[in-house]
């Protein structure tokens, strides 16, 4: 597969145990998609990514801890810290309409609703209620909270998030 056929979904953040287990900061929140993951990829920077089968899996909202085919011991999955968490993009299960996973997001063009360019939507920071998107603009970057009174259009296929923005932002 090519570097742009995958999907983040974590990062090695250290070994768990000493039998080769890793603990991993995790991106996804679906239980369905982490559970019914049975290979994984793992990459460093820009090198190529490794396929791994899964031994086994345990997740909760933030964290995954992972047990993968050969690494057998903590030296191992020590190697493996900082290392990005990849998978193919048909795991993932369909969302309901008006849902998006970040990767659909991320580089969308944001207008207001009228047709003022704002940027395109360079990061996203997780929330405990709502995510922020982080549009970088022309002249400065603007936090835009994921709700229904701020974002007011997505369309992905066109490339376009179209907001209204409330008085502070």
């Amino acid at each position: 597969m090519k570097k742009d056929d995958f999907l983040e979904i974590g990062e090695v953040v250290r070994p768990h145990g000493v039998k080769g287990r890793i603990k991993a900061k995790s991106y996804l929140v679906s239980k369905d998609t982490i559970h019914r993951l049975d290979e994984v990829f793992i990459r460093r920077s820009e090198e190529p990514a490794v396929r791994f089968q899964v031994k086994t899996l345990q997740a909760d909202r933030k964290t995954l801890l992972l047990e993968l085919e050969g690494i057998e011991d903590i030296d191992a999955a020590a190697r493996l810290v900082g290392c990005r968490i990849l998978i193919s993009p048909d795991k993932l299960e369909k969302l309901p309409e008006d849902e998006y996973y970040w990767h659909e997001l991320l580089g969308l063009q944001v207008t207001t609703e009228t047709a003022q360019n704002l940027g395109t939507i360079a990061s996203i920071i997780p929330g405990e209620n709502h995510d922020v998107y982080v549009c970088a603009g022309n002249e400065r970057e603007i936090l835009l909270p994921a709700v229904r009174e701020v974002i007011r259009k997505v369309d992905v296929a066109a490339g376009v998030m179209v907001v209204r923005l409330l008085k502070g932002l």
